[in-house]
């Protein structure tokens, strides 16, 4: 689960790591799913362990994984209150 995505309300929005996030269930997370998902007035957290796929990049502005496999990157943090793609840096 993309447990840092605010905005989820259905399992297909909030799934990660799925093949085909169309066969989960359409309907709406139920409210202590809702709950438990990163609120948006946290502090940023990145974090790893998620092995994304794709081109690096931020999946929430309060939270992202920095871990992509076939392309290695950072995160420079300036304090910032949002995380912002102009400070993830592919290596």
């Amino acid at each position: 689960m993309a447990w840092w995505n605010a905005g989820a309300r259905t399992w297909p929005q909030a799934s990660l790591s799925v093949p085909n996030p169309d066969e989960l269930p359409q309907s709406e997370l139920p409210s202590d799913v809702i709950a438990a998902i990163y609120p948006m007035d946290a502090p940023p957290v990145l974090v790893g362990h998620y092995k994304m796929k794709g081109d690096p990049g931020i999946q929430h502005p309060k939270a992202s994984s920095i871990d992509y496999p076939n392309t290695p990157c950072i995160y420079r943090w300036f304090g910032e209150t949002e995380l912002t793609s102009a400070h993830l840096i592919s290596l």
